[in-house]
């Protein structure tokens, strides 16, 4: 895998439920909004906005307690978080949007699609939280207090031991995107909010049994995409192979030598496949 240098874009900023929110916006047509994961921001989705906006509009948000938005002191709750996305989707008034959420933010754009169908486009999850029990060990002992603040301290070291386990090859990720995601995390208040967020759905037993319902997802009548990492260690790639079989209007990729960010690692393939989904 050979990644281009990091796009630059222009930072743009919203006032949502009395957060400031940084944005990238880029390009022209129907509306794509990008969801990041836990403890991450806009800057996982580098090698998407460019390609995405030959087509759509797209909207990459640092979700808040994460990149460079506000670090606010409310309960980081699923319900929250939807609420939260709503209120972004109705400022800016993105009428019927697309929604592509890796991990955390698969979590929240799947619960906002249960809770408002018909307000959207279509659905692309990726490597999603929310669609099994299953999570990796070092995320379960992060919950356990003082250790967690260790174990997130913003270092190099600390982010290539992450790495190793949301990549399939953590040597093929160029050195400048490395250091902007140290960057990212060395913001002040970053990792506690990151703690708040992780402690709110998992504890030392795993992810929290009332966040997992895929029952539901026999019920979800908007066109969904579930793309995964046969090589994901945070959420095995099981999880979206039992929720594709549940979903009426849902496809499923799995991408061989890839782990948690196929967006990065198949940028390409990844690209091209959510553009084809989408029209």
């Amino acid at each position: 895998m050979n990644l281009p240098r990091l796009p630059v874009f222009t930072a743009e900023w919203v006032r949502v439920l009395g957060v400031n929110v940084r944005y990238f916006r880029l390009g022209k047509g129907p509306p794509i909004v990008l969801l990041h994961g836990l403890g991450e921001s806009s800057i996982i989705w580098a090698y998407n906005i460019e390609p995405l906006a030959k087509s759509y509009t797209v909207y990459a948000l640092d979700l808040p307690g994460h990149g460079h938005s506000d670090k606010p002191k409310w309960p980081y709750s699923l319900n929250k978080s939807v609420d939260f996305l709503s209120s972004f989707l109705s400022i800016l008034n993105l009428e019927r949007p697309h929604l592509i959420g890796n991990s955390l933010g698969g979590m929240i754009a799947l619960e906002t699609a249960f809770k408002q169908p018909n307000q959207l486009g279509k659905l692309v999850l990726v490597d999603s939280a929310g669609l099994g029990k299953e999570l990796a060990s070092f995320l379960k002992i992060m919950t356990l207090p003082l250790v967690g603040e260790l174990m997130t301290m913003p270092t190099k070291a600390g982010l290539r031991f992450l790495l190793k386990q949301v990549v399939a090859n953590p040597h093929s990720i160029p050195n400048d995107l490395i250091e902007s995601l140290v960057q990212e995390r060395n913001r002040k208040g970053n990792k506690r909010s990151m703690l708040r967020i992780l402690r709110s759905g998992v504890n030392i037993r795993g992810i929290h049994t009332r966040l997992i319902d895929v029952s539901r997802l026999e019920y979800l009548n908007v066109p969904t995409y579930i793309l995964w990492g046969r090589e994901d260690k945070i959420f095995p790639s099981s999880h979206g192979q039992n929720a594709a079989m549940r979903l009426p209007r849902g496809r499923l990729t799995v991408f061989e030598d890839c782990g948690h960010w196929p967006q990065i690692e198949k940028h390409r393939e990844f690209n091209r496949l959510v553009v084809e989904f989408l029209k």
